[in-house]
């Protein structure tokens, strides 16, 4: 097998890093617009969440790794099954915050007085709201394919991407061999 020469694993390394960052700079704006497009964005914490890192080494072969992160909560979106965490208090007092945080606790109010036929607020109704929102979620949650799927296609279009610049590069390597022997 052929050694590259420094420049060669030089020019391989600064194209797979060029086609990594056009790649992943589309693939999260492609993600976030489906989210949006699908009205998914419920605070906007997934949205802004997205970051990304691209890491480049040359010990002898040329390895890249490429990392994408979000917000926990966002796997949640494109799971089978949503399973309530153990004992149940943290994903409660998570539905609980994310009810106040997103302005719905008056809307869901006047539905919960209303079907109930209530005409007194109980003092732990925003555990009530969380509670009822948990059973319905863990019987009939739909799962919306945001993540998964998508991501293996586009890895898919990333090799393509960069095997395509590939052989520019190792013809040049091959040219610079020959010119080499007498």
């Amino acid at each position: 097998m052929a050694e590259f020469s420094a420049e060669a694993m030089a020019a391989l390394r600064s194209h797979i890093e060029a086609e990594s960052r056009v790649w992943v700079a589309e693939f999260v704006a492609g993600r976030q617009a489906f989210l949006r497009s699908r009205k998914i964005a419920a605070s906007g914490t997934l949205l802004d969440s997205f970051a990304y890192e691209i890491n480049s080494a040359l010990e002898g072969q040329l390895k890249t790794a490429l990392q994408i992160e979000f917000e926990e909560h966002g796997r949640f979106i494109d799971m089978r099954r949503l399973n309530v965490p153990g004992g149940g208090g943290d994903y409660i007092a998570a539905l609980e915050d994310w009810i106040v945080r997103k302005g719905l606790e008056q809307k869901f109010l006047r539905a919960f007085m209303a079907k109930r036929r209530l005409k007194k607020v109980p003092p732990n109704v925003l555990n009530q709201m969380a509670w009822g929102i948990a059973v319905r979620r863990s019987n009939r949650y739909r799962r919306r394919q945001w993540w998964n799927k998508p991501k293996s296609a586009a890895i898919t279009d990333l090799y393509n991407r960069v095997a395509a610049g590939l052989p520019d590069i190792v013809a040049e390597e091959i040219k610079k061999g020959f010119a080499k022997t007498p």
